[in-house]
């Protein structure tokens, strides 16, 4: 039986003489929806140029169809592997130095300047950078509506259902830098000290983002009027307050707006970046906006600030998918 971590699209690494990365396309073909996810992946590899051919092999597991070997210069990892090596340690939004959050109608005029905080305190897992984050919505949104194309759409997520494409030339460096006995978070300070910010801003805009999906947060169809179709009983965590209201009136078949999705996502942001639960300890359901708002803090003024605030809005029909 596949674990819920599964990813719904995988890679698998083919040995090959020369020196370029080479990887099989593998698509689960008894998942419901493995058609459109062919089409997701062939419109997305094209979208970022990623070399690739197809075929019509078969891997070792029957159920598992190959279509296609992409090629390049590129290492594929999961995320949670990118962030083990290349996040930091340092954004976490502490209770002691909150202040007071920002009314959900701050001006949208206000200067985006103003610099993100440094290291707070130790963390034994890292969170990704806001640059790192703000490439990640990028790809991700190109993921969306491709997938919205193909009549489909997420209302679950979490750093299962993403692989990342970073540099070789980058992800071979990290490795060289770390040792059997070195921690993640002493390789991801190795590989900080080594990269000035020329590195940084070059390998960044390289790295690709890709959501695979996962056995566990699957895709749910679409309809013409954006709504999200669910069918089948499921049970939601770090919820939109449409989706409490779901969870506690099991009602089938529901209909959810496909703004709900911006609410879950903006979530999933809040976590890789803080390293933090947007779930309530108290309740069965997410942290209330003013606790959200106040986790924001370091983000305050930034393009990315305002990108999580039109994604959190109570009110599903003030919420855009936006960044600007």
């Amino acid at each position: 039986m596949l674990s819920e971590s599964t990813p719904l699209i995988k890679f698998e690494k083919i040995n090959d003489k020369d020196m370029t990365e080479k990887y099989s396309v593998l698509i689960n073909s008894e998942y419901e929806y493995s058609s459109q996810l062919s089409d997701y992946v062939n419109i997305f590899f094209k979208y970022h140029n990623i070399e690739e051919k197809s075929s019509s092999n078969k891997s070792d597991f029957d159920s598992v169809n190959q279509i296609k070997v992409i090629t390049g210069n590129k290492t594929l990892i999961t995320l949670e592997e990118y962030i083990n090596l290349f996040g930091l340690n340092g954004m976490v939004s502490s209770e002691k130095n909150r202040s007071m959050p920002m009314p959900m109608s701050m001006p949208m005029s206000m200067s985006m300047s103003m610099p993100i905080s440094s290291e707070e305190e130790n963390l034994t897992r890292n969170n990704l950078s806001t640059n790192d984050v703000i490439k990640l919505i990028f790809d991700f949104t190109v993921s969306l509506n491709i997938l919205k194309d193909i009549g489909l759409s997420i209302l679950k997520i979490n750093s299962n259902d993403f692989h990342v494409f970073v540099p070789s030339k980058i992800y071979n460096n990290s490795i060289s830098n770390g040792t059997s006995n070195t921690t993640s978070n002493d390789v991801s300070n190795s590989i900080k000290n080594k990269l000035n910010d020329e590195d940084k801003r070059e390998y960044i805009n390289e790295v690709i983002f890709i959501y695979t999906g996962s056995v566990g947060n699957g895709l749910y169809p679409i309809d013409d009027k954006d709504n999200i179709n669910i069918e089948k009983p499921i049970e939601f965590s770090n919820n939109a307050p449409e989706m409490i209201y779901f969870n506690k009136n099991k009602t089938l078949p529901y209909n959810f707006n496909i703004r709900t999705s911006y609410y879950v996502i903006a979530l999933f942001i809040i976590d890789l970046l803080f390293v933090t639960s947007t779930e309530d300890e108290d309740k069965d359901n997410s942290l209330p906006p003013e606790k959200l708002l106040s986790l924001l803090e370091p983000l305050y003024y930034t393009k990315l600030y305002y990108f999580l605030l039109r994604c959190l809005q109570p009110n599903i029909n003030d919420r855009y998918f936006l960044f600007v």
